[in-house]
């Protein structure tokens, strides 16, 4: 098990792609949260949104999907809107978020000239004696530059996908009748 910066230096920019699309995707997603709350509720929102923006940008992902998720449900801006943006939310959720996390948090090194990735976990267990034990697991796998690559691509069409939810949110009636509203109050 070797690090060597000159095979790993073209998975550092495949694994750099993966880390900003991962961020674009957390970004939309509570722009589109905040968009979906001011389709329900133009106070809610309030003036500027910097408050529910805030709370929105400081949720872990898990959250904010969730949150998301509740206004859509709320907000039904097409037929088939929820389903189309459930599908989605759930994808990021289950399969991208544990992919992800492979590639941002596992140690790499080069076995062979080959890009490999070592996960370490540890967790405390409570067998049926009742006696507190800690279990750590490794496991490796081998990883190309290539499965990068194409799990960043992957990535910037699920960021794609859900932006084009939040345009058809942000043409809504709904969002520009909240948005109306709010021009009233001011």
């Amino acid at each position: 098990m070797t690090y060597a910066p000159e095979y790993l230096a073209p998975l550092s920019e495949a694994v750099g792609r993966v880390i900003i699309e991962w961020n674009r995707i957390e970004h939309v997603i509570a722009e589109l949260a905040h968009r979906l709350a001011g389709c329900i509720s133009a106070p809610l929102i309030g003036p500027s949104g910097d408050v529910l923006r805030l709370a929105l940008m400081n949720m872990d992902l898990r959250a904010r999907i969730s949150t998301t998720k509740a206004y859509a449900f709320q907000c039904q801006i097409y037929d088939g809107f929820y389903a189309e943006l459930e599908k989605i939310l759930n994808r990021v959720d289950n399969e991208l978020r544990a992919e992800r996390n492979k590639f941002v948090h596992s140690l790499w090194y080069c076995d062979f000239g080959q890009p490999s990735r070592v996960a370490i976990g540890t967790r405390i267990v409570k067998p049926q004696a009742g006696m507190l034990e800690l279990v750590t697991s490794t496991s490796r796998d081998y990883s190309s530059i290539d499965e990068a690559a194409i799990f960043g691509a992957e990535l910037a069409e699920a960021y794609n996908q859900i932006a084009a939810i939040e345009g058809k949110v942000s043409l809504s009636e709904a969002y520009k009748n909240a948005q109306a509203s709010l021009a009233v109050r001011a």
